[in-house]
């Protein structure tokens, strides 16, 4: 039975600031605050306190930016995506970044299929995720059942489970920006 993790300490290993947590699976890993060459000791400390309390909150969302101070400054001052090509690229390089290849090492279907969602939405890159709403996503999913694409010799359409798949797939985006409060719920 685990017992009660104890609070993570800042702590200059060499010339780096950095600190030892539990990631939420239970595998520890260290996070860097950067050289003491980059940042004064005193803006180490304050962006640590405030990244220690939005881990001990968020720490899916916290782990999920590049460095502790990107986390710190956009959830703690948020600058929203704004528009559906934003939104599609910022998902895009997260999927990238934690789904793992398949066996043969091509690219997860989940990649796969977002690039595919891309063709359909980027018309709408650059309109914001408010103006893109139900009478879009049914375009988009004529466009689908219009599209012809190359298989062999012959050209071939999607499917219904296809088009289905692809618009669970748009919702599942959508979902995901939900979650890290880069759209709202009444816009998902």
């Amino acid at each position: 039975m685990a017992g009660r993790r104890k609070t993570p300490k800042l702590r200059l290993d060499g010339k780096y600031y950095v600190v030892g947590i539990y990631k939420p699976d239970g595998r520890r890993t260290n996070i860097s605050f950067g050289s003491m060459d980059d940042h004064t000791e005193g803006e180490v400390y304050a962006v640590f306190g405030k990244w220690l309390d939005l881990f001990n909150q968020f720490p899916h969302k916290v782990l999920s930016y590049n460095t502790p101070y990107e986390a710190v400054e956009q959830l703690i001052n948020p600058t929203s995506i704004v528009t559906v090509g934003e939104l599609l690229d910022q998902y895009l390089a997260w999927t990238r970044k934690t789904v793992q290849p398949t066996a043969e090492n091509r690219a997860n279907y989940i990649i796969e299929r977002t690039e595919r969602i891309q063709r359909f939405l980027k018309k709408y890159d650059s309109w914001t995720i408010q103006d893109f709403g139900p009478e879009e996503l049914k375009a988009v999913q004529e466009a689908m059942k219009n599209y012809q694409y190359q298989r062999g010799k012959n050209k071939a359409r999607y499917t219904r489970r296809g088009i289905n798949d692809n618009l669970k797939q748009i919702n599942a985006i959508w979902g995901w920006g939900v979650g890290r409060e880069l759209v709202t719920y009444s816009q998902a």
